[in-house]
């Protein structure tokens, strides 16, 4: 089961899939120009000042749906504990388990931690699964910066 809420207005280019599983789809759409087809893979995302309150927005969509709420999404991290875990390599396991770091510098805050599959485009679009086990912990550190 994939679901696709429609953004609210306060989320600007940025929008959520949420999964049955233990991640969820945020995106950043591109907001003009041409789109470039081709993503790069990143360890970091890049978000302009004034869209923190956008991707808080996106964000607390997930928090918010009545699934996460009741707990209903697959939070325990089940796949860690199976043996193998589920494919993953032991560098994925490893970067799944790093602590969210959030800085800010001139041009924008960046987000480096636990992210999955993290794909940017040139145009400034980009998807990244979040697992919802770690969504309290990003959130809390954003709402520092």
């Amino acid at each position: 089961m994939n679901l696709a809420p429609a953004p609210t207005a306060d989320m600007g280019p940025y929008s959520v899939e949420l999964r049955a599983s233990s991640v969820f789809y945020l995106r950043r759409s591109a907001t003009d120009g041409e789109m470039d087809e081709s993503p790069e893979y990143v360890d970091q995302l890049f978000i302009e000042h004034a869209e923190v309150p956008m991707l808080r927005a996106a964000l607390a969509q997930v928090q918010m749906h009545p699934h996460y709420a009741e707990g209903r999404w697959e939070t325990s991290r089940f796949w860690l504990t199976t043996e193998p875990p589920h494919g993953y390599t032991p560098e994925q396991i490893e970067a799944a388990n790093e602590p969210w770091e959030i800085t800010r510098n001139r041009a924008a805050v960046v987000i480096a931690g636990p992210l999955w599959n993290p794909q940017m485009w040139p145009d400034g679009r980009f998807q990244v699964e979040v697992e919802y086990a770690k969504l309290n912990k990003l959130v809390e550190a954003l709402d520092v910066v």
